[in-house]
């Protein structure tokens, strides 16, 4: 259980305005603003997807989610399941990032 501290303030729908306005004043142009303009490895570069890209990162996780149902439905409980699924979510990850870095699945 949790005890409070001698001058420790209750957290009232009205502090929490209080508080929002004053976070609002102290940084007011936006998180975006913040961000300095870096120059990138293409390694670590985001790249946003059109349509038909979003369309082929759909099918890859239908593939991996379809594939992850049927080895759950075989393969006991354990450790060696867990790994498959980290191993799974890791070649998802690389699947997805070859179709996004395509330049006629970007935006």
């Amino acid at each position: 259980m949790y005890t409070m501290k001698k001058n420790e303030i209750i957290l009232t729908p009205e502090n929490h305005s209080k508080l929002k306005n004053a976070m609002a004043l102290a940084h007011p142009a936006g998180p975006q603003e913040f961000l300095p303009v870096v120059d990138y490895h293409p390694l670590f570069k985001s790249h946003q997807v059109n349509g038909e890209g979003l369309e082929k990162l759909h099918e890859i996780s239908n593939v991996f989610s379809d594939l992850l149902v049927a080895l759950t439905a075989i393969c006991p409980e354990g450790r060696e399941l867990s790994v498959t699924k980290t191993k799974l979510e890791e070649a998802c990850f690389f699947a997805k990032k070859a179709v996004s870095t395509q330049k006629q699945n970007q935006k």
